[in-house]
């Protein structure tokens, strides 16, 4: 799951197994991202769980389940996020 520059809300999903990160929220050219990532079970993925990346990037991740088991990182959040 993606959102570049956006404000989903990410709720109740089971994000498991996937080839890269299970969600990746990031911003491009300034623009601001409000993502709340809240009651998922995020795991097995075959990078990180949950990636947040760029300025202006706002995500809320809380209270989630389970966030395990993922490659590299359960949460990552790189470049000024």
């Amino acid at each position: 799951m993606q959102a570049i520059s956006s404000d989903p809300d990410i709720m109740m999903n089971k994000i498991r197994k996937n080839q890269e990160n299970g969600v990746h929220i990031l911003t491009k050219n300034n623009l601001r991202a409000d993502a709340v990532i809240r009651y998922n079970w995020i795991e097995k993925n075959l990078e990180d769980g949950i990636c947040c990346e760029g300025d202006e990037n706002f995500t809320r991740i809380e209270k989630n389940h389970h966030i395990c088991n993922n490659r590299k990182a359960g949460v990552k959040a790189s470049d000024s996020a």
